[in-house]
């Protein structure tokens, strides 16, 4: 009998229900023939029959027999060729037991789908057309295959139940009956966080062979580990099976130390196969791996469909780790089947399933709970199915029922039982919970018959992430202890050292303590001829720079690697201060002093005149270079943005712990910002016109002679050493800008000996005058009698030069000049008297 087709509305089912009735028009075309044929056999030839020797009363009526298909997987496989054995004894323990199917005898349609979704096809075309129809389906058990059947198989009415656990499986509007009893391979990546803070790794990469399972999955396991803080550092799928060059170049270039690898056998085979051509393994790579797959699968030759024996494959996957999650295995004695308890032949079944090998296990236990579910929900459904309307028996179902099964469907949702798998019950999408769910981490450490090793395990993964060890077993590495995740640059601020800050400071305090000295002796004598002559105020301001400049220095020693940026902007401000501003009242107060010996010479021996330069109009000048100085500062602070910098050096391996791969980058801080270069500019501009300026007033004053009063050679000896220290100073740190150490003895030395070489220039010969004379015999000459002539020609003709008649009636009269030497004399000396009587009265 064949069952109407209903209307396809879903559009990927369309396709999928085409291809059905293309292949149906080819078998009918074929005959029976092609239900004989090698590649795929007639569901009907393996049916399972009634047993003898059950535990049912044999005086019962004959049985109804009822169908139900299965879709086994691989039948020549160590592992999956065992499937059909233990879903066919959990469809004989039903039929052996009162209280489950009363009445109705349970049979099953299969065949092996060899994890082909063509062969699978083929297969529900023979349940829709072909024999007895079937109320549910066990499988497919591959998700590659289930995400083909099971959105067809719905178009018919058939509720799939399935180990499959494909992600894209939980999507109702393509699966709508789709119940899920397997593991769910997302529920994985959580515990891969786990082990992954277990094992204090922060980068991984991820590649896939590129099919809907794996790409889900890999996309979920990214999300999974960027939301835990682990640097996911490349993805690569496999597209071409046989091209796998470009992503294994891409890990290495990435240096991916552990790499999640998903892929099934033969594909696996083939890609490890090229890493172990490329050389791009080692003990400092781990593979992750699922844990699904056969332990040891490399070593099949049905598998190893590659180029590299099994010993080569060995040798790239050494160390690698495996996920298997599984659920856990029952207490015997506590099983039941939504309250009927197995019996003891029955339970010895059990027992021997549950202590089998892990993967086995794990396999076979929810292969036979899958078929439990089935059977409890048909049994739950008889009630159900007796009020519809008109009422129905279970062997009254067909394709296009969609009443039976809604009823079926509500049924499956609300099983609930212990089976071989522990609690069973699925959730309101049809999917399994995961409270019995238990994940274990294995490593491959041998080459003996049992290569995995079972190391951690983790319980409730949903709730938990701590791994416990299974037994005293450890994880096995190449060194003493795991493999780190690549390489660590860890950055390092270089700082100046510090013995050499305390020296530097010590010399600092040399420089200040004989500023501070200096100091003492122009305030405490302050009204001795020989200091009163040479200005003390002015020279104090002088003072008062180099102490300035002092600060620099121990401003520039304030070096710590754990300052802020804040702090580190705070310290460039203010070193830029204290330079400028101690520079330029240094400098500007000893050049304002010259400048009225200069005033004097020009105005009131040259031409006569009278003049008036007090100390306060000479400390306003002073002021003025110090004032734009500040302007310039101030003006920088309101409108640019200094950020701090860093200056990375090439990164030295850490030799105390060479196993872990630690590099230090030493970096170096600076302030730096947009607008640096002008207003750094602006401040050497004004340094330079500074100078500029002492070293025209150096010229001018050269030839006065009254040693008492004439810094000129001193100034022009500051001057020289001034820029003596710029010229050294500037292209040796220029040229050397890396080296922390260097750079600061270079600046530091440089300020501490330009301001103490010109600090003893300006004081020391007063100090020396007032200690030689004690304010007794102190005489101040105009000049030297043997240089009287020559000097004072030269500077009367430097300022009448503009006449030539001038010129030569000085010529005429210079006997007469000889004459009037001695009233020269006075009136300069009265002249200067009268100028320090006016400093006292303005003091």
């Amino acid at each position: 009998m064949r069952y109407p087709v209903p209307t396809i509305e879903i559009m990927g089912a369309q396709v999928h229900v085409m291809l059905l009735i293309g292949l149906s028009l080819a078998f009918t075309a074929s005959g029976t023939d092609s239900a004989a044929d090698d590649t795929c056999v007639s569901p009907g030839v393996n049916t399972t029959q009634p047993r003898s020797g059950t535990t049912r009363d044999d005086t019962v009526p004959r049985r109804t027999p009822i169908y139900v298909g299965g879709m086994f997987p691989v039948e020549n496989n160590q592992l999956f060729g065992l499937v059909d054995d233990s879903v066919l004894t959990a469809v004989r323990h039903i039929n052996d037991l009162d209280g489950i199917l009363d009445g109705y005898e349970l049979r099953m349609r299969w065949d092996w789908t060899e994890g082909s979704a063509h062969r699978a096809l083929r297969l529900l075309y023979d349940f829709v057309y072909v024999g007895p129809p079937i109320l549910m389906a066990w499988g497919p058990m591959f998700s590659s295959v289930a995400v083909i059947i099971n959105e067809v198989a719905a178009e018919y009415n058939i509720i799939q139940v399935t180990l499959a656990n494909s992600p894209t499986l939980p999507n109702k509007t393509r699966f709508p009956l789709t119940v899920r009893c397997g593991l769910q391979e997302d529920e994985l990546n959580q515990p891969r966080l786990a082990l992954m803070k277990e094992m204090g790794w922060t980068r991984a990469a991820i590649v896939f062979e590129d099919i809907e399972y794996f790409r889900s999955n890999s996309q979920d396991l990214a999300e999974t580990l960027a939301d835990g803080g682990v640097t996911v550092l490349t993805i690569e799928a496999i597209n071409d099976k046989d091209q796998h060059r470009s992503q294994i170049n891409n890990l290495v270039n990435h240096d991916a130390r552990i790499i999640f690898a998903s892929f099934y056998e033969i594909p696996a085979s083939k890609f490890f196969c090229e890493v172990y051509r490329l050389k791009a393994y080692g003990p400092h790579v781990i593979w992750i791996m699922n844990g699904w797959i056969n332990d040891g699968w490399w070593r099949y030759n049905s598998t190893n469909n590659s180029t590299c024996t099994s010993e080569e494959l060995e040798e790239v996957l050494r160390y690698h780790l495996a996920f298997h999650g599984f659920y856990e295995g029952a207490d015997v004695d506590l099983v039941n089947f939504g309250g009927i308890e197995p019996t003891e032949e029955q339970k010895a079944y059990l027992e021997k399933l549950v202590t089998s090998d892990l993967s086995v296990r794990d396999v076979l236990s929810q292969s036979y709970d899958g078929m439990i579910v089935i059977a409890l929900a048909l049994n739950a459904s008889i009630s159900g199915l007796a009020k519809l309307d008109p009422p129905r028996r279970l062997e009254e179902f067909h394709y296009a029922d969609s009443e039976m099964r809604a009823v079926f469907m509500g049924a499956v949702e609300r099983v609930e039982f212990y089976g071989a798998t522990s609690q069973f019950s699925l959730d309101e999408n049809a999917a399994r919970t995961g409270e019995s769910l238990r994940v274990v981490v294995k490593q491959f450490q041998s080459t003996k018959d049992d290569p995995m090793k079972r190391v951690l395990l983790l319980e409730n993964p949903g709730q938990e992430t701590r791994f416990t060890r299974i037994a005293n077993n450890t994880f096995v590495w190449p060194g003493e202890g795991p493999p780190v995740d690549g390489k660590t640059f860890q950055e390092q601020v270089i700082v100046t050292s510090l013995s050499l800050r305390i020296a530097v400071a010590v010399v600092g305090t040399v420089g200040v303590a004989i500023a501070v000295c200096f100091v003492y002796i122009n305030v405490r004598y302050r009204n001795r001829r020989a200091i009163k002559i040479s200005s003390p105020k002015i020279n104090n301001l002088t003072a008062a720079g180099g102490l300035l400049l002092y600060g620099f220095v121990f401003v520039y020693s304030i070096d710590s690697p754990d300052f802020s940026d804040a702090t580190i902007i705070v310290l460039c401000h203010v070193s830029t201060f204290l330079l400028c501003v101690g520079f330029s009242l240094a400098f500007g107060a000893l050049f304002m002093k010259t400048f009225r010996i200069h005033r004097i010479f020009t105005k009131a021996v040259t031409q006569l005149k009278k003049v008036e330069l007090p100390d306060r109009r000479l400390i306003m000048g002073t002021c003025i270079p110090v004032a734009v100085d500040i302007a310039i500062i101030v003006l920088r602070l309101a409108v640019d943005d200094v950020t701090v910098q860093t200056m990375s050096k090439d990164a030295e391996e850490d030799t105390n712990q060479p196993g872990k791969e630690i590099f230090f980058v030493p970096v170096r801080k600076f302030c730096w910002s947009e607008n640096q270069l002008y207003f750094m500019g602006a401040l050497y501009v004004a340094k330079g016109v500074l100078l500029a300026f002492g070293i025209f007033l150096a010229w001018e004053t050269r030839p006065i002679t009254v040693a008492e009063l004439n810094d000129s050679k001193y100034l022009a000896m500051s001057v020289y050493i001034v820029a003596l220290t710029v010229a050294i100073t500037v292209p040796v740190v220029s040229l050397k800008n890396d080296d922390v150490n260097f750079n600061y003895v270079i600046v530091s030395g440089a300020v501490i000996v330009a301001t103490t070489a010109v600090l003893c220039l300006v004081f020391l010969p007063k100090v020396i005058l007032f200690v030689r004379t004690k304010d007794r015999d102190l005489s101040i000459t105009m000049m030297k009698a043997n240089k009287f002539s020559g000097s004072t020609v030269r500077s009367f003709r430097q300022a009448d030069s503009r006449t030539d008649r001038l010129a030569t009636l000085l010529q005429n009269k210079l006997q007469q000049l000889e004459l009037m030497k001695q009233d020269l004399h006075s009136m300069v000396t009265q002249e200067e008297s009268r100028t320090i009587n006016t400093d006292e009265t303005t003091g």
